[in-house]
């Protein structure tokens, strides 16, 4: 019976340390990803699989995603707005419910959160990417429409495609 125990437990372990996750990202991506990228400067590894692995499991397109980032904190992972919005997507405190709002900051958090409200501001635009981006900037209920900030994102990811 232990014997059976201990394999049980070594294949376990294995599976655990040698399969990687899937997050979407595919071998020729990884092998030759550069940290400089033509479109973004501040593009590093780290913010590129995030982006990526949230985009793959919400089903996002990924370079709407970093075209918005790029306008929002142009990647500075610490960039706080006027408003008191937070992280790389500037989320609002409001949109995540917790007694420890400094974590809106790590970069997974924030993009996942920033990418759910994306989402959901794309499903009520039906798909629309200019309304969806209007929203996301001014909030459901927002008046007003800035041009230029709609404009850098959506040149940043038609002029890519």
């Amino acid at each position: 019976m232990k014997h059976k125990e201990i394999i049980i437990m070594s294949i376990l372990l294995y599976l655990a340390v040698f399969t990687p996750l899937n997050t979407g990202l595919t071998d020729e991506e990884i092998r030759y990803f550069h940290p400089h990228h033509h479109q973004y400067r501040w593009l590093t590894w780290e913010i590129y699989s995030i982006v990526k692995s949230e985009c793959y499991w919400q089903k996002v397109d990924y370079r709407i995603i970093l075209a918005l980032i790029d306008a929002e904190s142009n990647g500075y992972k610490m960039a706080t707005s006027k408003s008191g919005a937070v992280g790389l997507m500037q989320v609002m405190q409001f949109h995540y419910r917790s007694n420890r709002p400094e974590r809106l900051y790590e970069p997974r958090r924030n993009v996942h959160i920033g990418c759910r409200i994306f989402k959901r501001y794309l499903r009520r635009a039906r798909g629309n990417i200019v309304y969806a981006l209007r929203n996301y900037e001014r909030g459901p209920g927002g008046k007003g429409f800035n041009g230029r900030y709609i404009a850098k994102i959506v040149q940043n990811y038609y002029g890519r495609l």
